[in-house]
């Protein structure tokens, strides 16, 4: 905690464009509690990319919740192609749940691998279609946004329902380690900094000074 802290939520989110960002203890940590808001319980499943760094499948493990990989394409992330074709063939939707093998879908990642945007258009496309909470697995990401498109000026991690960025010492910009997410609304991100900071009511933990 600290003022520098706060500091670096606002930068975050005035460089994103967004309303609010909350700090937490690392990007793995940022996708914990993007699935643990998400309402991701034992027995649902996620559905992930085959080519990522393995942080952003454990954090659905922790879940107890069970991982579904859907392949990538020629920009190395998720393929939207084959994500509609999962959705469509292998799964059933009675309108409001989209279930797979009788277990809910309730939410995918998409990691922008190497900075890659994930063709996010059809991704969100099917998402909305069959009510698939989307997790941005932007932690190798932080700046790459559309230039053109339905998307043009949103950067990584501002498209879906929670955008997830990491500061460990291989990232684009780095505190040796940390990480960061925001959301659609910002009641939202207050509460993901409620559970990242042990969930703490006293209120003069929430006092910060002004950083000079």
């Amino acid at each position: 905690g600290g003022a520098y802290i706060t500091k670096l939520e606002k930068s975050m989110a005035e460089f994103l464009q967004t309303h609010s960002v909350a700090a937490c203890q690392s990007g793995t940590s940022a996708l914990h509690l993007s699935l643990v808001e998400t309402g991701v319980k034992p027995g649902d499943v996620v559905l992930v990319p085959p080519l990522t760094f393995i942080a952003a499948v454990n954090p659905v493990k922790y879940q107890f919740a069970t991982p579904v990989f859907i392949d990538c394409d020629d920009s190395f992330c998720m393929d939207p192609v084959k994500l509609r074709s999962f959705c469509e063939q292998e799964c059933e939707f009675d309108g409001i749940a989209l279930t797979y093998k009788g277990r809910t879908v309730k939410a995918l990642v998409v990691v922008h691998v190497f900075g890659n945007m994930a063709d996010m258009e059809s991704i969100m496309e099917t998402a909305e279609r069959y009510n698939i909470r989307v997790i941005e697995d932007a932690t190798e990401a932080l700046g790459t946004k559309y230039v053109e498109g339905k998307y043009a000026g949103k950067y990584a991690g501002t498209i879906g329902d929670f955008g997830c960025f990491s500061f460990n010492g291989n990232k684009i910009i780095t505190t040796g380690g940390g990480g960061a997410i925001t959301a659609r609304e910002s009641k939202t991100v207050d509460h993901i900094r409620f559970l990242s900071t042990q969930a703490k009511t006293d209120p003069h933990y929430y006092i910060h000074d002004e950083v000079g």
